[in-house]
């Protein structure tokens, strides 16, 4: 009977035992299982944090991207030597990986530009198909608006030679240039020929050579009062070109 009793007593105690410590075992086995998963993505996550978070000098950027552009082409060439599917599938991953990288920078250039548009040419340079030919007709008004104000200063010269069909295309261009933007011009003819277009002209008497005119047809505009002579356009030109140099010879920005 006592010796029953003291089994009974000592089963109870393990079991009071067991009771009080598994639970706190398994307790401790979650938090450990927990731990480690936290400890195993832990040291990924700084990983990564560091990769992002590392402050590259441009020199070292300069470096790292110089020698990602060796091992790029040294793997193309390799492929183009010996065009094996493991060779081709090296390059193909680099370059892959490369391009990844240019298309993060342009996403972040244009989140970048959003939120500093000055940083941008969205006002100047317009990407819109309205934009664009608003833009255009804006810079045609300020073009005509600058050419009619040379018009009280400079005139027009055109040297050609008569009977020549490029003079006269050129000569048609010349009147419509004249007529579009107010104005004035000469036609000296080399050879003392004229064209239908322009009837009446001036026969060389020499201003060739001083002007330095070797081809015909040729282009000048004059200043008279400064004795100013400047070439703006030789051979078949247009209409936009002969004003657009113009612009650019007397340095003129549309600004202005």
């Amino acid at each position: 009977m006592i010796n029953s009793l003291k089994f009974i007593l000592k089963r109870s105690a393990y079991l009071s035992f067991s009771l009080i410590f598994f639970p706190v075992f398994l307790l401790s086995l979650d938090s450990w299982y927990d731990q480690k998963l936290q400890g195993w993505y832990y040291f990924e996550d700084l990983e990564r944090k560091e990769e992002e978070t590392t402050q590259l000098t441009p020199e070292d950027a300069e470096i790292l991207l110089d020698a990602q552009k060796k091992h790029l082409h040294q793997l193309l060439s390799l492929a183009l030597i010996q065009p094996t599917p493991e060779n081709v599938e090296k390059y193909i991953r680099e370059q892959k990986q490369l391009l990844n990288q240019s298309n993060r920078f342009a996403e972040t250039w244009g989140k970048v530009l959003l939120q500093h548009p000055l940083l941008g040419d969205f006002l100047a340079t317009p990407t819109t198909n309205y934009g664009v030919l608003a833009m255009k007709e804006l810079e045609l008004k300020k073009k005509k608006t600058i050419l009619e104000h040379l018009s009280n200063q400079y005139f027009l010269l055109f040297f050609f030679r008569g009977n020549d069909p490029l003079a006269e295309a050129v000569a048609e261009v010349v009147k419509l240039f004249a007529s579009t933007n107010g104005w004035k011009y000469k036609a000296v003819s080399l050879d003392g020929k004229g064209t239908p277009s322009i009837p009446l002209f001036e026969t060389d008497q020499g201003l060739s050579t001083k002007m330095g005119a070797q081809t015909s047809p040729s282009l000048y505009i004059v200043d008279p009062t400064h004795n100013w002579v400047f070439p703006v356009g030789a051979g078949l030109v247009s209409v936009s070109e002969i004003e657009q140099n113009i612009i650019t010879q007397l340095e003129v920005t549309n600004d202005e």
